[in-house]
């Protein structure tokens, strides 16, 4: 790959609207001539001392720095530390004597040139100095991709990024901005990969046409002009607002899952046997004016990769930005379930290949009313303790399961019974390897609870047998509706069903298809 280096602007510029009218404005502003940018400075890896220049208007009321090592490169013979770069960038404007001010606007442009298997990333933070909050933006690109790129930012005291405060009164207050480009290999990239990522200039304006937010020290923030009342955004059908959930696929019985459990932003979705743990659990959020799931352990936004629109496209976490990739419209389906849709693109949250293998991708897809496309949202609930006794009792007919007269041996059947307490009702969920697999094991007896000569038959009996390691024996387990659970078995991913939807004592236990109803429903009691 050869590269050429492009020296493309990056422009910040301080703007925004003001809270009061144009003719209002004009009263109660103070004299422009005594409002301008005082100093500047700039440190860190891309712009160390020497390597950037700076150049105020003679109206000191615009900037421009120009740097020459603000680049981030990968490639053979390119240190690892070249991968990243960063500068912070410190502003100090002057503000008149009983004025306070707020807010401004600033647009990041660059060039990227970014192989197969990388990615890149922008990001940035800023505050002023002497304030506790600090407003954050990021973007990422996955190659191949080679462009200009230009993103948009909005700071402010008074902005979604800061809350609402003003500058202090007769203080100067520096602005800090960091901005940060970093190239990142992925799985799979070539060890001679090269790609680079450049910030080289800096402008920036105060405009007065547009001008900052301010009042006068003491004074109350300008009134606001009359606004449409901001509409009731009710939750979807069924679901509750700040709702914490599993979402189980109603194709494969598999949970919503970060991969490897992650933390960071751009932290893949998979679907993955059902542990409990928090990277499984997704809180339904609405966040300016949008419907979001957000991971209950990273705080993440569920989000399609650069907001694209094509079939297939990453389905990841990443910090909330309230854009429209990360806005879901949620609808009801088939049997309670849900589906998903990205509003940027109209697509579903769909499981990949219409895989029912744990692991599989989670993406996006053309929605097209298939069972690996809807979703059951389930309150998430902790998962029983490892080695702890229980009864498993039937969500259907509130009866327990029951060794067939007592059995201590070998191939004695499952069957429901009215719940009495005694060992042979009771059994341990001992923990199968790290994949979210459990044997249920019998108090009595030592037995694990199996499906007989592994088979994939429907109507097959359960029975106890020695623990063979065999995953006819091996099952898991997925929320279900008011605190219930499904047990799977992980042969079949069949499911643990009383027969016939009986509700009389000695009904058959069983395995069966999957279908969602109460007799395959199983409450896990102390």
């Amino acid at each position: 790959m050869k590269f050429t280096r492009l020296l493309v602007p990056a422009i910040f510029a301080l703007s925004s609207h003001a809270f009061v009218t144009e003719s209002a404005f004009s009263q109660d502003a103070p004299d422009p001539s005594q409002t301008f940018i005082k100093s500047i400075d700039a440190l860190g890896s891309g712009c160390p001392t020497g390597t950037y220049s700076s150049n105020l208007s003679d109206d000191r009321k615009a900037f421009t720095l120009s740097f020459s090592e603000f680049v981030a490169e990968i490639g053979p013979g390119i240190p690892l530390s070249d991968a990243r770069k960063n500068c912070s960038i410190t502003l100090t404007l002057q503000v008149p004597a009983g004025w306070q001010y707020s807010i401004g606007t600033f647009n990041y442009r660059g060039f990227m040139d970014v192989a197969a298997k990388v990615r890149a990333d922008h990001s940035t933070s800023y505050f002023f100095q002497g304030t506790g909050d600090t407003g954050t933006f990021s973007a990422t690109s996955t190659g191949p991709v080679a462009k200009d790129f230009v993103y948009t930012d909005k700071i402010g005291l008074a902005s979604v990024y800061i809350p609402d405060q003003w500058s202090p009164c007769n203080v100067d207050r520096a602005l800090t901005i960091n901005p940060s480009i970093r190239l990142t290999k992925l799985a799979g990239a070539p060890a001679n990969v090269q790609s680079i990522i450049t910030n080289d200039t800096v402008d920036g304006e105060l405009k007065q046409v547009f001008g900052l937010s301010w009042r006068k020290c003491g004074q109350t923030p300008p009134v606001t002009p009359p606004t449409t009342p901001t509409p009731v955004v009710n939750p979807p059908v069924g679901l509750t607002a700040n709702g914490v959930y599993n979402l189980i696929s109603r194709h494969s019985g598999e949970c919503l899952d970060v991969k490897d459990h992650g933390l960071g932003n751009g932290a893949l979705l998979q679907q993955w046997y059902c542990t409990g743990e928090d990277h499984q659990k997704f809180k339904l959020v609405l966040q300016a004016g949008q419907w979001t799931l957000v991971g209950v352990q990273s705080g993440k936004t569920i989000s399609v990769e650069s907001s694209k629109t094509d079939n297939g496209a990453a389905v990841l976490q990443w910090d909330n930005q309230n854009a429209p990739n990360q806005g879901l419209n949620i609808g009801t389906s088939v049997d309670s379930s849900y589906t998903v849709r990205f509003k940027h693109s109209n697509k579903c949250l769909d499981v990949s290949d219409v895989s029912s293998t744990p692991g599989a991708l989670v993406h996006q897809w053309e929605c097209v009313n298939a069972d690996n496309q809807d979703w059951y949202f389930r309150p998430a609930q902790a998962f029983p303790a490892a080695n702890t006794e229980f009864q498993l009792v039937s969500r259907n007919s509130g009866k327990c399961l029951d060794v067939l007269n007592h059995g201590l041996y070998n191939g004695e059947k499952l069957q429901q019974w009215t719940c009495t307490g005694e060992p042979h009702q009771k059994f341990r969920v001992v923990v199968q390897g790290s994949e979210g697999r459990f044997a249920l094991v019998g108090v009595q007896s030592g037995k694990t609870v199996s499906v007989e000569n592994s088979s994939f038959e429907s109507g097959a009996t359960v029975y106890q047998w020695d623990f063979q390691n065999a995953y006819n024996q091996m099952v898991t387990l997925s929320p279900s509706v008011d605190g219930s659970y499904v047990v799977h078995f992980s042969h079949s991913n069949k499911c643990l069903d009383v027969a016939a939807e009986s509700k009389v004592d000695g009904a058959k236990v069983q395995q069966w298809d999957c279908d969602s109803k109460s007799n395959q429903d199983w409450y896990i009691k102390q």
